[in-house]
């Protein structure tokens, strides 16, 4: 289900690129070519296994911003689109994963033709020789098939002219699935890319019009308070089911108070519950269910991205059913705003500081408080 869930995030941010205004017709096409290295942490890899550098490949569409949305000015033009991305790691116990996902560039700094971009982007890892008892027991690093892909990086770009941009830059990339299968170390890798870009209209190709990037005013924000209620479930595996799919339910409940503050940003705060089946291990004898337990307060943060917002919290534990996770974790991922009110949310929480703890699915609604004086 979370899977699923991941790959309809894809898809709708896919569909969001296409289902551009008329006037929004100016795509991209973008091949990079990466040579990097991968950081590994293995109990059962030789460094000879691990140290082999590889080499890589992908390919984006992507829209390029011009500014006639106002959340494009305080972007900075931003360019978002969806990629596919392949590296040949030649290592038979790893194999030579695939990602697909969606990503963001955003302008850091601009000269005539010169661009400081970061670069992020989320999406779904698949093409893992993942472990087995029999067929592949020195793999204590990936145990499933498909996993979650991140990467996070920076780029500068020099524009050739209006259809042709070169590029290079460096990347953090990772691959893990959350706990959702053990084991999960993990695969991070690190690599630089040089990269080609073609932009081109989605109309009237005869004649090519570039993206203007031309500031304008902007509406004042109406500033205003709003509550959101979300539930999430989630699977976990432990130590315990080396290599066998999640047999353990999580799930959690949160409540958040925010304020939105900018036009493409709302921070809060809130409360939670969380249910951990894990814990079940722990006992031998039936317990109640409050041993399982946790509540929690947290900082929250939201990023706005057309219908998309990057979620993030920071928090504590006020208590615990049974000791564990440690006191401080975080959560980091994605929700989409269905409508006004409903939202599919798709995150990762932590335990312990940032060590993964479970990938959570869910939907909840928001509520919207009379809004204050246009500031």
């Amino acid at each position: 289900m979370i899977r699923s869930l991941l790959l309809l995030f894809i898809i709708l941010s896919g569909l969001s690129l296409i289902a551009q205004n008329e006037k929004r017709q100016h795509f991209f096409v973008q091949s990079r070519g990466f040579y990097g290295k991968p950081i590994v942490y293995s109990d059962s890899l030789s460094a000879d296994q691990l140290n082999s550098n590889f080499i890589a490949a992908d390919i984006r569409i992507g829209v390029q911003a011009n500014g006639e949305r106002s959340k494009d000015q305080f972007l900075g033009f931003q360019q978002y689109g969806v990629g596919i991305f392949h590296a040949n790691l030649n290592n038979e116990i790893l194999g030579n994963p695939w990602g697909i996902y969606t990503f963001i560039c955003i302008p850091l700094y601009t000269h005539n033709n010169f661009t400081l971009y970061n670069d992020a982007s989320f999406g779904l890892g698949f093409g893992f020789n993942e472990y087995d008892p029999i067929t592949n027991p020195k793999n204590d690093i990936i145990g499933s098939d498909i996993n979650a892909y991140f990467t996070i990086g920076a780029k500068a770009a020099y524009s050739l002219n209006d259809r042709f941009t070169i590029d290079a830059g460096a990347e953090f990339q990772h691959f893990s699935n959350g706990t959702l299968k053990t084991p999960n170390k993990g695969l991070n890798m690190y690599s630089g890319h040089l990269g080609l870009t073609y932009f081109f209209n989605s109309i009237n190709e005869e004649i090519f019009t570039p993206a203007e990037k031309i500031s304008k005013p902007v509406p004042k924000i109406e500033k205003y308070n709003e509550m959101t209620f979300v539930y999430s479930i989630g699977g976990k595996s432990t130590l315990a089911n080396y290599g066998k799919p999640p047999n353990y339910l999580m799930t959690s409940i949160v409540v958040d108070y925010y304020r939105r503050y900018h036009h493409i940003a709302k921070y809060g705060g809130g409360i939670e519950y969380i249910y951990d089946g894990t814990y079940v291990t722990d006992y031998t004898e039936a317990q109640s269910f409050d041993k399982y337990s946790f509540i929690a307060i947290h900082a929250s943060h939201e990023l706005y991205f057309s219908k998309f917002a990057f979620v993030s919290h920071l928090g504590t534990y006020l208590w615990k059913g049974t000791p564990g996770k440690g006191w401080v974790y975080a959560r980091v991922g994605l929700r989409y705003y269905i409508s006004e009110h409903f939202i599919a949310n798709l995150t990762l929480k932590t335990e312990n500081g940032f060590k993964a703890d479970f990938i959570e699915a869910g939907i909840g609604y928001r509520f919207k408080f009379k809004k204050n004086k246009t500031e």
